[in-house]
């Protein structure tokens, strides 16, 4: 054998051994799905899930193999919503163009069950990342793009008021390409007053031809439940009102007031608040007018089962509330603020004590969000200048207004809110620099958060949070990620023992292309930022009902997950304390916020695998359940 037919033999063996290697994993890439048909598997997944529109379906963790396991069953707490995803894969061509899903009741053997209200289904829609790199922030790890990503999800019934019940999905599609997916999140919701013990039903897939699949379903609820009054402040801003959901900005006017009502019940499902941005001050739109808006919500009683609330804290008003001034001061700080605004401030004040005087909410903190990011580590602000007497001026002025607002409220009552890319430590002890004794509402970026400085305040009775950034300080909240990002919010809040934190904007998408370009500009390559609500008046635009209200994203529920399990993480640290919890975070998130920066990380420390985030979760219940 010469030495052309010696290498012409071994590339033959080589293309063999990878074409059988192909056709072997071909085969076996889908083993821990279920056949529906020659045509179509069903893939279970969890909530941290992101294959894009064709791609193989990982196998994250072993409760979802669907081709070893008896069906699914998870695990939960009274008080808890379940999110998971059951992702359609198109095996082969068919003629099929979608397929039917029905999840029953899931009943206990003592009689009590999981009712069909309480179980939500969505179709996830595709986004095109075509510019995701996420370096216009810290440049921080993505999914690869460009590329088709899921993020909103589209209801199946809408559950907006007054047009709650409203059918959107007959059923749910299928992408016709061979290798497609379609993501079909669920949501299960386990009432506060469950009896502990397991809760058995059935998933069923049906195609027209009749092709039908059962996928035993259940939820095994523990002795643990979560709080109605949520332990973490979650604040996102709404930035465009409600123009794209056809109610206009009039806060006058009873269709905004019914649409803002609906933004804020979809929030209070996923323990979060949304803040309105208010670009007058209600002494402007009228008390009575605001009055309307706002009594429901500071009472609770929006939330109410009278009302057809689903969901944690019903009854409960929310943890905290913005005071509705208009934050007008931003980036750059021009020069002290006079005596006639101050007055003005004092005013404002003034009115809002009367007003919730008045009214006796005092379940919930207020806040004053005036100033934005003044004095931030910036390219701004570098070119500006930030000098030691600019930040003179600039702290000045805010101690100026904090004065001026406990004058008008007659005490410390309303605290304003303090944002920055600058890390609050680098100032201490420094005269007229220092915010110690002016800001008692913490807010710096994630990298911004140092720790060991902000745990001081928070032992004085101050309140910390932090807002995005990127990696190594916090998870990046782009849609090409995978649900550990926007999950990882929660969990570094618990690790550092924060009081909240805040995304910037929720639904500041394009005006023309809301579904298309989720960002707040489109040169930004954080693909998604600015929205974590997608406006349901324009589903039109993408072949859907236009049925007006919010539609989430599956960054909304990451948020949410990660908020569970910061609860989950101070149940246990009231039961074993804080050793036993504080083990399982470091192993987990390492580091993270300004100590990630400090210590120079360039990458996110966190762990990247779904099974560590699904294992720490059942490590929280069962040490929470006293097991």
């Amino acid at each position: 054998m010469n030495f052309l037919s010696l290498r012409l033999g071994l590339f033959a063996i080589t293309l063999l051994l990878l074409i059988a290697m192909w056709c072997f994993l071909g085969q076996n890439s889908h083993d821990h799905c279920k056949s529906l048909s020659e045509a179509i598997s069903v893939c279970a997944a969890s909530d941290m899930a992101r294959p894009r529109d064709v791609q193989d379906v990982p196998l994250e963790h072993p409760q979802f193999d669907l081709g070893v396991q008896a069906g699914l069953f998870l695990q939960g707490a009274r008080n808890e919503t379940l999110g998971l995803q059951l992702i359609l894969h198109r095996d082969a061509e068919s003629a099929h163009t979608a397929v039917d899903i029905e999840i029953s009741e899931l009943w206990s053997s003592s009689g009590q069950s999981i009712t069909r209200d309480n179980i939500s289904l969505f179709q996830a829609w595709y986004h095109p990342v075509v510019n995701g790199g996420y370096k216009f922030g810290p440049p921080s790890d993505t999914l690869p793009w460009p590329g088709n990503y899921p993020d909103a999800l589209i209801p199946q019934w809408s559950g907006c008021n007054p047009l709650r019940g409203k059918q959107v999905l007959s059923n749910f599609a299928l992408d016709p390409r061979p290798g497609g997916n379609q993501a079909v999140w669920v949501d299960v919701y386990l009432p506060s007053a469950l009896a502990t013990g397991d809760y058995r039903g059935t998933i069923n897939v049906k195609d027209s031809s009749g092709n039908s699949l059962d996928i035993p379903f259940g939820v095994e609820v523990l002795s643990v439940r979560l709080p109605d009054t949520p332990s973490f402040d979650a604040v996102g801003e709404i930035y465009q009102s409600y123009a794209l959901e056809g109610a206009g900005k009039d806060k006058r006017s009873a269709p905004w007031r019914d649409m803002a009502h609906c933004y804020q019940i979809l929030a209070h499902q996923h323990r979060m608040i949304f803040i309105e941005r208010w670009n007058e001050s209600a002494s402007d739109v009228g008390w009575d007018a605001y009055l309307d808006y706002v009594n429901p919500i500071l009472s609770g009683t929006l939330f109410s089962a009278e009302n057809g609330y689903i969901g944690p804290g019903t009854n409960t008003p929310p943890t905290a509330w913005r005071t509705p001034w208009p934050q007008r001061i931003d980036r750059h700080l021009a020069g002290r603020i006079d005596d006639e605004q101050l007055m003005h401030w004092e005013e404002e004040a003034r009115q809002w004590q009367v007003f919730l005087n008045e009214n006796a909410w005092p379940n919930t903190y207020y806040f004053a969000y005036i100033f934005d990011e003044v004095d931030g580590d910036t390219d701004e602000h570098r070119a500006k200048g930030l000098t030691e007497e600019y930040l003179r001026t600039a702290h000045g002025a805010m101690l100026d207004v904090q004065a001026a607002l406990d004058r008008g409220a007659g005490g410390p009552f309303i605290d304003l809110m303090w944002t920055s890319h600058s890390n609050p430590a680098q100032w201490k002890d420094q005269p007229g620099i220092d915010l110690a004794g002016t800001i008692r509402l913490w807010a710096p970026n994630g990298a911004a958060a140092a720790p060991d400085y902000l745990q001081q305040r928070k032992q004085l009775g101050e309140r910390i949070w932090f807002y995005h950034d990127g990696h190594p300080s916090v998870g990046v909240h782009s849609v090409n990620a995978s649900g550990i990002e926007m999950r990882s919010w929660g969990v570094i809040g618990a690790r550092y023992h924060f009081d909240g934190q805040m995304m910037w904007a929720v639904n500041l998408g394009q005006e023309d292309k809301p579904f298309r370009q989720p960002h707040y500009k489109p040169e930004d390559d954080r693909f998604g930022n600015g929205v974590l609500v997608y406006p349901g008046k324009q589903l039109s635009k993408i072949n859907h009902p236009a049925v007006p209200g919010p539609v989430p994203s599956m960054r909304l529920k990451a948020w949410r997950r990660g908020l569970q399990d910061a609860e989950l993480v101070l149940l246990v640290r009231k039961e074993k304390g804080n050793e036993t919890v504080d083990k399982l975070l470091k192993q987990l998130v390492p580091t993270a916020l300004a100590e990630a920066v400090t210590l120079r990380h360039k990458k996110a420390q966190w762990s990247d695998d779904p099974a560590d985030w699904i294992n720490f979760r059942h490590a929280l219940l069962r040490l929470a359940a006293k097991e």
